[in-house]
C-alpha cells in the first residue's frame, strides 16, 4: 500500500499545517504529497491505490470534489464550514459529492456544526473530534514561565501586559501564501514542530485560534480561549469545555491577575477523544484494501477538464474573497469611526458641560456685582466724572 500526506499548499494559516503534522505521525512513510485543494485532480505515478487520512477544513475549491478514485480515504476529523460567504451553498455535498461521502462513510466530524450540516444533507456521520488532540508531548521539554499570546487583539495584549510580570511571546498563525507555498514539506513540518515546542514549554497560551488551543491541550499546556460575542458555539464549545474560555470584552474588563498566575488545568477527558482517534487511524493504516481503478490516461482527460474549471472557480473565489475583505474592512473602519465619534461626543459633552458650569458661575458673579451697593455708587460717580473726562480729552488733543 502507498500512502499520501494531505496538506494545503497555498495556506495562509499555519493551523492547516498543524493538522497535516497530526496525520503525518500515523503514516509509515510518505509516497505522495496531495494538495487538499486539488484532491480530485490527484493522479499517482502508476495505477495504484494511495491511502490518505483526510482530516482538515473543507473546502475552497469545490470543483476538486469528490476526491480522486486513486485515493483510499479515511474520512475523519473533517470540518465542513457553514460560512455561506465563502461557500455559497453545498451543491458539492449532493449528487456525486454526497454519494462519495456515503460510500466511504460514516464521516468522522471534527465538530457538532459539521455533523449538523452532513445530517441535513442525509450523509451518515459521527463525532470524531480533531486529530490535533493526538499530538504527543515532546521529550526533554522543561516548562518555562512565559505566556504565549496567539493572534489576539491589541487590547488583550495591553491587558495581559498590565496584569502580569511574566514574559510574553506574541505569536501569529498567519503566513504569506505566496512565499510559504514555496517551502518544502520538511521545512513546513519543522516549523510546526518548533512552534509546538514553544507551546509545550509555555506557562499559558492565550489565543483566538482553534489550532493553537487544541495542540496546546494535547501538549498539556493550560489555555485561555478568547471568543467573540457571537462566536460559533457548535464549532467551538465541543473543545472549549476542556480549557478556560472567555468572551473577549468580558476578559478585557475583568481582573485577570489570578488566572494568569494560576491558570486552569486541562480537563483530561480530552484523552477519550484522542484515544479513539488513534485507534481509528491505526486500524486504517493496517487495513488492506483492493479496488478497481480507472486507466490513468482516461482519468487524465477528466483531470484536464477539472483543472480548467478549478482555475476558473479559484479566480472567481479570489475575487469574491477580496470583495468580502473589502466589505469587512469597510465595516471595521465604520465601527472605528463611529467609536471615535462617540468618544468625541462624550469628551466634548464633558468639555461643554464644564464650560456651561463656568459660564453659570460667571453669570452668578456678574449678577451679584450688578446688584451690589458698590457697583451702584460707581455708576453714579462715573456719570459725574464722564463730562469732565470728555473735556479733558479734548484739551489734551489741542
Amino acid at each position: 500500500m502507498k500512502y499520501g500526506l494531505l496538506y494545503y499548499k497555498d495556506t495562509d494559516n499555519i493551523g492547516d499545517d498543524i493538522q497535516t503534522y497530526a496525520q503525518k505521525r500515523f503514516l509509515p512513510r510518505i509516497d505522495y504529497l496531495i494538495d487538499r485543494e486539488k484532491i480530485g485532480m490527484f493522479i499517482p505515478e502508476k495505477k495504484e491505490l494511495v491511502s490518505v487520512i483526510m482530516n482538515g477544513w473543507y473546502l475552497h475549491n469545490k470543483v476538486a470534489w469528490p476526491p480522486s478514485p486513486y485515493i483510499n480515504p479515511l474520512l475523519i476529523s473533517m470540518h465542513f464550514t457553514t460560512n455561506k460567504r465563502l461557500n455559497g451553498n453545498y451543491f458539492w455535498l449532493n449528487d456525486r459529492g454526497g454519494k462519495y461521502l456515503n460510500e466511504n462513510g460514516p464521516i468522522g466530524c471534527r465538530d457538532k456544526e459539521s455533523q449538523r450540516l452532513l445530517s441535513q444533507n442525509k450523509i451518515e456521520n459521527y463525532f470524531s473530534g480533531c486529530l490535533t488532540l493526538t499530538i504527543k508531548p515532546f521529550d526533554e521539554i522543561k516548562k518555562s514561565n512565559y505566556i504565549c499570546l496567539v493572534d489576539v487583539c491589541d487590547q488583550i495584549v495591553d491587558k495581559v501586559k498590565k496584569s502580569t510580570d511574566l514574559p510574553i511571546k506574541i505569536i501569529s498563525h498567519n503566513v504569506a501564501p505566496k512565499s510559504y507555498s514555496q517551502k518544502t514539506i520538511e521545512d513546513r513540518m519543522n516549523n510546526v514542530e518548533n512552534l509546538l515546542k514553544v507551546y509545550q514549554k509555555a506557562h499559558l497560551v492565550i489565543t483566538t485560534r482553534l489550532h493553537a488551543m487544541l495542540p496546546s491541550i494535547a501538549l498539556g499546556t493550560p489555555v485561555i480561549y478568547i471568543k467573540e460575542e457571537n462566536y460559533e458555539k457548535d464549532r467551538l464549545d465541543t473543545f472549549t469545555k476542556f480549557v478556560d474560555s472567555y468572551i473577549k470584552n468580558d476578559f478585557i474588563n475583568m481582573d485577570i491577575k489570578k488566572i494568569l498566575s494560576e491558570p486552569k488545568r486541562i480537563d483530561p477527558k480530552f484523552k477519550e477523544i484522542a484515544n479513539k482517534l488513534e485507534i481509528e487511524c491505526q486500524k486504517f493504516i493496517e487495513r488492506k484494501v483492493s479496488k478497481i481503478l480507472p486507466p490513468l490516461n482516461e482519468y487524465k482527460i477528466l483531470v484536464d477538464d477539472r483543472n480548467y474549471y478549478a482555475a476558473l472557480y479559484e479566480s472567481c473565489l479570489k475575487q469574491s474573497i477580496n470583495n468580502i475583505k473589502e466589505a469587512d474592512n469597510y465595516f471595521r473602519l465604520k465601527e472605528e469611526r463611529d467609536s471615535i465619534i462617540e468618544k468625541l461626543k462624550n469628551d466634548n459633552s464633558k468639555q461643554i458641560s464644564n464650560l456651561n458650569n463656568i459660564i453659570d458661575e460667571q453669570e452668578k458673579r456678574l449678577k451679584n456685582i450688578l446688584n451690589s451697593r458698590t457697583y451702584k455708587i460707581a455708576l453714579k460717580i462715573r456719570k459725574i466724572f464722564k463730562p469732565i473726562l470728555l473735556i479733558k480729552n479734548r484739551y489734551n488733543k489741542k
